[in-house]
């Protein structure tokens, strides 16, 4: 906690405990008040919970096993971290809960007395929910495991809580806490059974990999929460306060005290000596639990209280593989893998990494790569070149003595012909009923999606013309990205004074409202991107600032945004991509994306087509004639006076006489500018409509 942190020596076992990456050690009061609101059940679970602590009695030397579940949730990045790891923690835990840490030497003399085994066990399960073989770990690709939250925990959803401790390791939080967990009454009832567990940093799980051992009692703080250990300053998450002096734990033997962030082993702040290593402190020199908070943890584990008494059952041991000398079958692995890069010019190389899971070994690898050279492999890193254009699928069958199993990924691999696609200019108005696809497969638009709610066409909204794209922000987790990837488009004659334009609207449905929109340009075909715009939330507002739940832009609540690619003039081919970021607010609009096309249509009227126009003034409609030399691509398109597009589409031409049928009935009347773009020429003429 970098307001937290403290070097202490006291040996050499207490040497820089210092945290590096949270901003406060602990989120477990805030999540919990939360719960209060939420959950119908909470007050009354917590009051009879409290109940049944202060009259429960010891019942002999029972050893509490607690099957666990890790929910890896990564996005192939440092927080997808070992198996090592997670069993490293798993150690420190079990060092931690039965007093078998090697620093309880330093434990204050006065405390020494009290330091308790609390004879609580964690094993990782080796049979899942389903009755299938697991090593206790699972493992979730989600760009969820940046800013983490609740919605976190839908992307990995929750084994039984009754059967697992769910434990969620992610990248970042939200709020900037190193972890939380629920208190057993706060999710008791069907509310909390998709969140009880904890949610913990990555790099703040046991003492090796990512971690470090200033870190490793992170997850046993967390999980005394879990079994209803408050901090010994209380409820509260204000440490330091002198009121703290009035507030109690609810155990007995833990002094009171205004809280810690630093290991002053000498304080006296409530007219006694402070129990500063707690590990319900926030000292970061913790190495014991009390007698009283080991008995308070042995009652949660005995009440009915968010079904913690059926976790060290005998049947649910058994059932969960955590029962004594079970050992199960090496598992199958879980197959899983990445392409680093997984879209290139047509001729460049993918390596590919094996990051199945779910098994201790793997002893066979099969790929199988579709236009790739080679076409399959049994390495497990292999490099493919892929030398034809097109869009392609890899499998992976990855086995061992106990069985295999498949993914493959589709459209995975993109290599893409840099001598064909788009010409400038670019006038996407996604009229097209058929968007993303075009009518050439080199022109078709590519969207992707992390949520449940990518970019989509839609006929009903629109700047100008009849349809526009859009994303549904608020029916997406925050975080979830939807991508739109123009096709490759060659850009001999983009110019140095090239600007990319486009219209958007979008309104926040409440002040907590994230959305974020970016725009990038790669010239290697996908495989590296630059970004070239980038606004939040608060720039994105068109409709003035009110907040809307399900905003339906008018036609003044649209803003047209200006790109400068000048700087990629020099490239021959480039690509585009729109990213937009989901964060819990309204929809997204995107219109009109214009590229190379000139700024002022009226003052360049010329007509290199011999194009013209019948009839011409006209009512609602009229037809367009011209001739080309050679079949080509033809863009149309049409503004105001004003400058406005009003219509955009793309045509094939024949060579010699093209007609083309314009119709402007939802249209005011007025004067209108209609120009034909080639990749070598253009044309304008002026329309009136009566």
């Amino acid at each position: 906690m970098k307001s937290f942190f403290v070097i202490i020596i006291l040996s050499s076992f207490f040497l820089n405990l210092s945290a590096q990456d949270a901003t406060r050690l602990c989120d477990t009061w805030e999540i919990n008040q939360r719960a209060m609101k939420l959950n119908p059940n909470a007050k009354k679970a917590i009051q009879d919970l409290k109940d049944f602590t202060s009259t429960y009695k010891e019942n002999g030397k029972q050893v509490y096993i607690i099957p666990v579940v890790f929910h890896v949730v990564h996005n192939y990045g440092t927080e997808n971290i070992s198996k090592e790891q997670i069993l490293d923690a798993i150690n420190v835990l079990n060092e931690d809960f039965r007093l078998r840490n090697l620093d309880t030497m330093y434990i204050v003399s006065q405390f020494k007395g009290i330091a308790a085994d609390c004879t609580i066990e964690f094993r990782l399960a080796k049979i899942d929910p389903n009755g299938n073989c697991t090593d206790g770990i699972e493992r979730i690709v989600s760009p969820l495991t940046k800013n983490a939250n609740e919605d976190t925990k839908m992307a990995a959803p929750a084994w039984p809580r009754d059967k697992y401790l769910n434990v969620w390791t992610v990248a970042s939080i939200e709020s900037g806490a190193a972890g939380y967990s629920y208190y057993p009454g706060s999710v008791d009832g069907s509310w909390g059974e998709d969140v009880d567990g904890v949610l913990l940093l990555s790099n703040y799980l046991g003492s090796i990999g990512t971690s470090q051992p200033s870190h490793k009692r992170t997850l046993t703080h967390e999980i005394g929460h879990y079994l209803n250990l408050m901090h010994p300053w209380g409820n509260s998450n204000s440490p330091g306060i002198a009121d703290n002096c009035y507030e109690d734990d609810e155990v007995t033997d833990t002094p009171n005290t205004i809280g810690h962030t630093t290991c002053s082993i000498t304080a006296e702040t409530c007219g006694s000596l402070d129990n500063v290593q707690n590990y319900m402190e926030y000292s970061y020199c913790g190495v014991m639990f009390t007698l009283g908070q080991r008995d308070r943890m042995h009652a949660a584990l005995n009440s009915t209280t968010a079904e913690r008494n059926n976790l060290w059952t005998t049947a649910n041991l058994i059932a969960t593989g955590t029962n004594d000398n079970y050992t199960g079958p090496d598992c199958i692995p879980v197959v899983d893998f990445k392409a680093i890069p997984y879209s290139g010019c047509m001729g460049y190389n993918v390596t590919f990494t094996d990051f199945s899971w779910n098994t201790d070994t793997i002893s066979s690898y099969n790929w199988s790569f579709p236009g790739g050279n080679p076409a399959s492999s049994n390495l497990a890193q292999p490099v493919v070149t892929y030398d034809t254009p097109g869009i392609y699928n890899v499998t992976l069958q990855a086995g061992n003595a106990t069985g295999s199993a498949s993914m493959t990924k589709t459209a995975y691999i993109s290599s893409i012909d840099t001598t064909t696609g788009l010409n400038i200019p670019i006038i996407e108005g996604f009229e097209n009923v058929t968007f993303p696809l075009a009518s050439f497969a080199d022109e078709n638009w590519t969207t992707t999606k992390t949520g449940n709610y990518g970019w989509q066409r839609l006929a009903t909204v629109s700047y100008s013309g009849t349809a526009c794209l859009s994303v549904r922000n608020n029916g997406n987790n925050i975080g979830d990205e939807s991508v739109l990837i123009s096709p490759n488009i060659l850009t001999d004659t983009l110019g140095v004074n090239a600007m990319i334009k486009f219209n958007l609207a979008y309104a926040k449905s409440s002040a907590e409202s994230s959305e974020i929109l970016r725009m990038f340009v790669s010239v290697d075909c996908g495989a590296t991107w630059k970004l070239r715009y980038s606004r939040t939330a608060a720039n994105l507002v068109t409709n003035g600032g009110a907040y809307v739940s399900n905003f339906i832009p008018t036609q003044s609540q649209w803003k047209e945004e200006t790109v400068s690619l000048s700087t990629y003039s020099a490239y021959p081919h480039i690509m585009l991509k729109f990213l937009c970021v989901s964060g819990d607010g309204s929809r997204l609009y995107l219109d009109n994306i214009n590229l190379g096309v000139p700024t002022n249509i009226e003052s360049t009227v010329s007509n290199q087509f011999g194009l013209t126009a019948y009839p011409n003034p006209f009512e609602k409609t009229t037809q367009l004639e011209w001739i080309s030399s050679e079949p080509e691509k033809i863009a149309i398109l049409i503004t105001d006076v004003t400058g406005k597009q009003v219509f955009a589409t793309k045509t094939e031409a024949v060579e010699g006489l093209n007609r083309f049928a314009i119709d402007l009935t939802t249209s005011p009347k007025g004067i209108y500018f209609v120009k034909l773009y080639s990749n070598k020429e253009s044309a304008t003429v002026k329309l009136i409509q009566l």
